[in-house]
């Protein structure tokens, strides 16, 4: 079993990472705007509207993930267990945010980074059981 302190680190990374994403997306909306368009999957409004909403929405969740592990909040596995199904949704959806890169990253580099952050719900879910049994 890994040790408690390293659990708990690899929690906050965790968060600090979405909180990063967010920010930087909030950062270059006119930027993103402009790969929304020139993609024309869908209405470049609706996309970024689901992009502000989402990030504008989980900052103050990810803000309260990090106080909860930084102050070893005891009943953060059971809050954590009520808001998965959501964040999962919500953290699967953000998963293509690579895809914004595209620019600046290969798109192979970009899919496998996609990969990697659509495996990482599941982990953070792994991790906050893990935090639950060290108690």
């Amino acid at each position: 079993m890994a040790r408690r302190q390293l659990v708990r680190s690899l929690l906050l990374l965790v968060q600090a990472l979405y909180l990063t994403f967010y920010l930087v997306a909030l950062g270059n909306l006119e930027e993103i705007d402009g790969i929304f368009r020139e993609a024309r999957l869908l209405p470049p409004a609706a996309l970024m509207a689901v992009l502000v909403t989402t990030a504008a929405g989980l900052i103050p969740v990810r803000l309260f993930l990090l106080a909860a592990v930084a102050f070893d909040l005891e009943r953060l596995p059971s809050k954590f267990g009520r808001m998965f199904p959501v964040l999962l949704l919500l953290d699967l959806l953000w998963a293509l945010s690579p895809l914004l890169l595209v620019d600046y990253v290969s798109v192979g580099l970009a899919l496998g980074m996609t990969a990697a952050l659509i495996y990482l719900p599941f982990a953070q879910r792994s991790l906050v059981l893990m935090y639950a049994r060290g108690r």
